[in-house]
């Protein structure tokens, strides 16, 4: 029999890719705290290259919690349709951070939504009219 939270990688794996094996932390400290989710620094080994990722791992759920893993499939399936120039991209997911799937997404150099309009040298407005 296969463990939750394998079977429901497999499930999410039809929507994204499987990065185990690829996805590495470079901060073991966690960087953002959210409030569903702890997002770590990565860095992700593909095409020869090193891609630097956000590793976002749900909190506080418990192992293999098929209510929580059901919710992380879900936002991985959503997440998989979306393509816009003000989303950011979701690379695949990983079940080698703690015991849940995390889905791992491009790294936003300036920090999340928030924290980039809050800046006086940003200009939001074209976050809005595209």
């Amino acid at each position: 029999m296969v463990p939750p939270l394998q079977a429901f990688a497999q499930r999410a794996a039809r929507y994204s890719t499987n990065l185990d094996g690829q996805v590495h932390l470079t901060k073991q400290q966690r960087l953002l705290l959210g409030s569903t989710a702890i997002v770590y620094q990565g860095s992700l080994a593909q095409g020869g290259k090193d891609i630097v990722v956000a590793i976002n791992t749900p909190r506080c759920a418990p192992p293999n919690d098929e209510e929580v893993l059901k919710s992380i499939l879900r936002e991985v399936h959503l997440w998989s349709k979306l393509r816009h120039v003000n989303i950011v991209r979701m690379r695949g997911i990983s079940t080698e951070f703690g015991t849940t799937i995390s889905i791992i997404s491009d790294w936003m150099a300036m920090g999340d939504v928030h924290a980039y309009v809050q800046n006086n040298e940003n200009d939001p407005r074209p976050l809005v009219s595209s």
